[in-house]
């Protein structure tokens, strides 16, 4: 599962910047999780051990476990998702990865990654996003990046100052390996 990340880490290498951080603390994903999500899994779970047993043959047990399934499954997948969600606010992190071609956002909690990626372009930028409901406890992305047509928001977990000393990293290597026109010419 690796390390708890706690602060900002980046590091540029020349043709790929990298960033790790820490994912945004929100409580309403570990209270959802400790409402809806462990409570519905463990509860069907249980339904579907004793309707297995109670069903006589295995055949009959599988059969009604498998259309109980079927008719549950997105509210099974909803509280698999809050309860990674939960995972994600309590020990989760965000890696960056910018490449010539696309920046990568990979977030990483238990195990299980959600890869988000976003093509470069020619007017690639990283800005900061201004809190949308101030005084509210909880947080919120602090920077975007926009490319060919795709943005990615990240950083939550970050302090105001992390996210400035991010964004002039990022900044300076979007610069230094940006797209030219004459680039994306010779391409087509």
């Amino acid at each position: 599962m690796g390390r708890r990340v706690t602060e900002l880490d980046f590091t540029d290498g020349g043709k790929v910047f990298t960033a790790v951080m820490p994912a945004g603390r929100n409580r309403w994903f570990v209270i959802g999780a400790l409402i809806f999500g462990i409570p519905w899994l463990v509860g069907y779970f249980v339904l579907a051990g004793v309707v297995f047993v109670r069903a006589g043959e295995p055949w009959r047990g599988t059969l009604i476990v498998f259309m109980l399934t079927l008719l549950t499954v997105l509210i099974d997948v909803v509280a698999a998702a809050s309860i990674w969600g939960a995972l994600y606010a309590l020990t989760g992190r965000e890696t960056l990865v910018g490449e010539e071609e696309r920046i990568s956002l990979r977030r990483t909690a238990a195990g299980i990654t959600i890869p988000f990626r976003a093509k470069r372009g020619i007017l690639d930028r990283v800005e900061p996003l201004v809190k949308r409901t101030p005084g509210r406890d909880l947080p919120y992305p602090r920077l975007e990046f926009r490319g060919a047509r795709t943005s990615l928001r990240f950083g939550a977990g970050l302090t105001a100052e992390e996210a400035e000393v991010l964004r002039i990293a990022l900044t300076q290597y979007l610069a230094r390996t940006g797209v030219t026109t004459a680039d994306r010419a010779a391409a087509d």
